[in-house]
């Protein structure tokens, strides 16, 4: 349920052109309080110097709530995240540490290393 409210708070708008991605296999899934969730790299946009915008879906397992979809803005070079305004960045850790964290070393990956072009 953390990594809920993260990727809410992470969330920024897409705009213009987005780049769709294979959301077949998800970036990152876990479980967590009796619940099992996925969670996909469905867009991705280039803003240049090494700067994407995302959109992400995540489900559940029970699926009480449908489709959760959160967009965000990663900064590869800094290696940061971005809030919902695209302030308060935040550094992604090269493993998770807590429940706040959980997905974003898998979501970095997906993004900046093997690079959704």
């Amino acid at each position: 349920m953390k990594l809920l409210i993260v990727l809410l708070m992470l969330s920024l708008s897409l705009s213009a052109r987005s780049q769709s991605v294979s959301s077949d296999t998800p970036y990152f899934d876990s479980f967590r309080q009796g619940q099992k969730y996925w969670s996909y790299l469905i867009e991705a946009k280039s803003l240049g110097n090494n700067i994407w915008n995302v959109k992400i879906k995540t489900t559940f397992d029970p699926d009480a709530y449908g489709p959760h979809y959160h967009q965000t803005k990663i900064d590869c070079d800094k290696q940061l995240i971005y809030d919902q305004d695209g302030n308060i960045p935040r550094r992604v850790p090269k493993e998770w540490g807590d429940t706040s964290e959980m997905g974003l070393p898998e979501l970095y990956e997906a993004v900046c290393e093997k690079k959704p072009e």
